[in-house]
């Protein structure tokens, strides 16, 4: 049980400073005038603490829903309860420590976020999503490390496969085949954990990754190839106890199962780790073929809008498939190209049909030939959430009305339906074009999974899934069945823009399109907002809630078409924007370019991020594209980056360099980014074992460092780093003499 606290968020009103606890607090609303706090934690009851919300909306309003990560952004799953006689309104959670981001929800339509509340981040499109810190903070006040005590409640160790409510994977197996073994506990609180494997009577050491929220995270690495049984020792100056399968004791108890078929039975695809993907929005890339341009056809560059057609076409990608493999790419991402009315074909109307100005069906069996002679898989843009109007079944909605025996296909409010706004039918973000299918229904379903099988056996290599939250979770468990039936490593990939775990249970998606690894990447790189410490932390966290196998299948991007390129949220600084280059070209996940990115294409929010490529090469930034060459080869030679093991290395006088040690198999690299304004310079000791290189690479520059004796009589590398350089160092075999 951890210690419980209070915790207080103030609004801005006169009456700033009320500080109450739980029990009291509902009374008060009640029967007493003042605003009090929007957000209060108070007592705990399971290792969770209630979270008190309250709503003052600016307007009187009929409905209010609290939505947030802790219900997956569920608009309607959170109803919040009003006041008597006060435009208020409160709801009452229980929550695990953590971090969540929430906005209420007005009148089932209209998202805003807390305004009393200053905590706030990015929500991705533009805006604001509230946050509340739900941390244990007295536990960071009496825990000592050394001092004879374990507090054994903050001690954690869940075996099964994790729930999206754990905070952890605490059974996992690395790429190396290595088991991994984690435990949980209370901060700054244990000296050492080891984890004993009855089958061989070893003792493995436990060490320290992470120090987050009051809580600390531990991991071992168990050289062990087949099931085992185990029990943890953990020791804390003198005092010893056990934790085994029932609980932390004095004495040891049944042990823990290790089961490699249970954790192995979640497979992504391999075949995903010597691939970069490179997204392309069809209108937008390479207009091939004029003639089936659509009426209207903007001149190929001119400023787009939110209805530009430019004639963009699935003959353009033909045609520059020599383009895409002197890049480097050998995997594709499209945005839909099935038959709608839009540019962005978001508003689909027949699924079964490549959109006539695309090239149709025909032309897209003959690319899908083409890229699968050029070992390039490609993956579709599944967008299943919703249609458009022009979709068959919500045409007979609009002409039989009440009489249709489409009727069910949608949530359908009232008759009679017209395209109009606020829609009669639930719509996806209240945009009356697009109107949200009703999943629960058969006939919807079965549709649905026939155009998610029958596009795999066209040619596909899988399916980017457009909001997927918005949809059950039973849905995407047969959607990896249907898909996974016809082609078992098929790559099922869901935009999820906050914590993905729900979606990463092994029987939905493979990965997810990885936003806040982008956000954090953002802060780190371009920003300045976090130091490498910070953006280390974050990035040790997200490789410990996530299973490894997922890890591997993460979209990693720096831009898509519905975020602000790269470069834009850069202010044009090249040289920062190429270190994050780097990282997503070094970093464990699926590295995925925006179209034009390599060429320092710009762009702000939709449309300006879905500009035409310029195709006249004097628009290029040339020396950009030759770095984003240089690095795709790179990525693509050395298998380790895709799925290598991290080690953060830190060091607190320089707290804008990060180093980043990969490893895998024998094979090591040192990945170096001076974030910063000044030159650095700084001496990298080598593990015993790495001295065996005298010479070392750095794969960007091609410059040689060799080995030299260190200050400290320890093996190592001297290094000088430019501002705003970055360094991939390899160490290079020796030659025979």
């Amino acid at each position: 049980m951890r210690m419980p606290f209070f915790f207080s968020l103030f609004s801005s009103s006169k009456n700033d400073g009320f500080r109450l606890s739980i029990p009291f607090l509902i009374p008060f609303f009640f029967f007493s005038n003042p605003l009090l706090a929007k957000v209060k934690i108070g007592k705990e009851k399971k290792s969770k603490y209630e979270v008190l919300f309250i709503c003052t909306p600016p307007i009187s309003v009929k409905s209010v829903h609290l939505a947030g990560s802790f219900n997956l952004w569920n608009k309607t799953s959170l109803p919040m309860h009003s006041m008597r006689n006060r435009n208020q309104w409160y709801l009452s959670l229980w929550l695990k420590p953590g971090k969540y981001s929430y906005k209420f929800v007005f009148n089932g339509r209209v998202w805003r976020r807390d305004l009393e509340n200053p905590r706030k981040e990015p929500d991705g499109f533009g805006g604001w999503n509230s946050v509340v810190i739900v941390v244990g903070k007295k536990t960071k006040v009496f825990l000592k490390r050394g001092d004879n005590q374990i507090l054994a409640t903050m001690i954690e160790h869940i075996p099964s496969f994790p729930g999206p409510e754990d905070r952890i994977v605490f059974q996992d197996i690395d790429s190396s085949g290595n088991a991994l073994l984690r435990i949980q506990c209370g901060e700054n609180d244990i000296s050492k954990i080891q984890a004993f494997v009855l089958e061989n009577r070893s003792y493995y050491p436990l060490k320290i990754l992470l120090q987050k929220d009051g809580e600390e995270f531990w991991e071992g690495k168990i050289p062990f190839y087949r099931d085992f049984h185990y029990y943890f020792c953990i020791q804390d100056g003198s005092k010893v106890v056990y934790l085994s399968a029932k609980g932390v004791s004095k004495r040891k108890g049944p042990p823990f199962f290790f089961s490699r078929r249970r954790i192995q039975s979640f497979e992504t695809p391999r075949w995903l780790w010597k691939r970069v993907f490179y997204q392309i929005f069809p209108d937008r890339f390479y207009n091939g073929n004029p003639a089936k341009d659509p009426p209207g056809t903007r001149p190929w560059g001119s400023k787009p809008t939110f209805h530009t057609f430019f004639g963009g076409d699935l003959e353009g990608v033909l045609a520059k498939i020599d383009y895409l493999k002197g890049l480097g790419i050998n995997a594709l991402y499209f945005n839909p190209i099935f038959k709608a009315p839009s540019c962005h074909k978001y508003d689909g109307e027949d699924y079964f049909e490549v959109d006539p100005h695309f090239g149709g069906n025909q032309v897209f069996q003959k690319l899908a030939k083409k890229l699968k002679e050029e070992d390039i898989p490609f993956i579709l843009d599944g967008v299943f959430n919703h249609t458009g109007v022009k979709f068959f079944a919500f045409q007979d909605i609009l002409k039989n009305q009440e009489k249709s025996p489409y009727r069910d296909w949608y949530h359908i409010h009232r008759f009679p339906v017209k395209v109009t706004m606020p829609p009669p039918y639930e719509a996806w973000w209240g945009f009356a074009h697009h109107p949200q299918l009703n999943h629960k229904n058969p006939k919807v379903k079965a549709y649905l999974m026939k155009v998610a099988r029958h596009w795999i056996e066209k040619g596909a290599s899988g399916w980017r899934l457009d909001v997927p939250n918005e949809v059950f979770h039973a849905f995407w468990k047969d959607f990896r069945k249907q898909v996974k039936g016809v082609r078992r490593n098929a790559y099922i990939v869901g935009e999820i823009w906050e914590d993905g775990r729900s979606w990463l249970q092994g029987d939905e998606f493979d990965g997810i399109m990885n936003y806040q690894w982008r956000n954090h990447v953002i802060h780190f790189f371009l920003e300045g907002s976090e130091n490498a410490s910070e953006f280390a932390r974050f990035l040790t966290y997200q490789s410990l809630r996530y299973p490894q196998v997922t890890l591997t299948a993460m979209m990693n991007m720096l831009s898509n078409h519905d975020v602000p390129r790269i470069l834009t949220v850069g202010k044009g600084r090249i040289k920062k924007v190429k270190q994050a280059v780097v990282f997503l070209l070094t970093a464990k996940g699926v590295p995925t370019i925006y179209y034009g990115d390599e060429v320092g294409m710009t762009g702000g929010k939709d449309p300006m991020n879905r500009k035409c490529f310029p195709w006249n090469r004097k628009k290029w930034n040339e020396r950009l594209f030759r770095f984003y060459k240089k690095l795709i080869s790179i990525r693509k030679k050395h298998l380790l980056f895709a799925l290598g093991d991290e080690e953060y290395i830190l060091l607190r006088e320089m707290p804008r360099l990060l180093i980043i040690r990969r490893s895998w198999k024998g094979e090591v690299s040192y990945i170096l980014f001076n974030n910063q304004a000044k030159p650095q310079k700084l001496e990298l000791p080598l593990k015993n074992w790495e001295n065996k290189w005298t010479i070392w690479m750095d794969l960007i520059k091609e410059k040689k460092w060799s080995l030299v004796t260190l200050e400290n009589g320890q093996k190592g590398l001297f290094l000088a780093l430019d501002p705003f350089q970055s360094m991939i160092l390899k160490g290079m075999p020796n030659r025979k003499t």
